[in-house]
């Protein structure tokens, strides 16, 4: 069984680790005490996953998008590059 073989020399050269988390866990990491919303008030957070989340769904299983999915996702964009920068 190779396919489970790590082939990397270095830590470098390893995935960063949080690129193997869904949207629905990176929610919960940013949620977590430890990251308390990164300053945000909870709800941002909940509506985030409310309209992101089914986007991201849609497009994992290869459905088709709706009209307004492009929309939701360059608002969404717009706010955490706002709030964050």
């Amino acid at each position: 069984m190779l396919d489970g073989f790590v082939s990397a020399k270095s830590v470098k050269e390893l995935r960063d680790p949080i690129e193997w988390l869904t949207l629905g866990e990176l929610i919960e990491v940013v949620t977590s005490a430890k990251f308390d919303n990164l300053g945000l008030l909870p709800i941002f957070w909940t509506k985030f996953a409310q309209d992101v989340v089914p986007v991201r769904n849609r497009l994992s299983h290869m459905r088709h998008f709706k009209h307004v999915d492009r929309g939701v996702v360059r608002m969404w964009v717009s706010q955490i590059a706002r709030v964050l920068n």
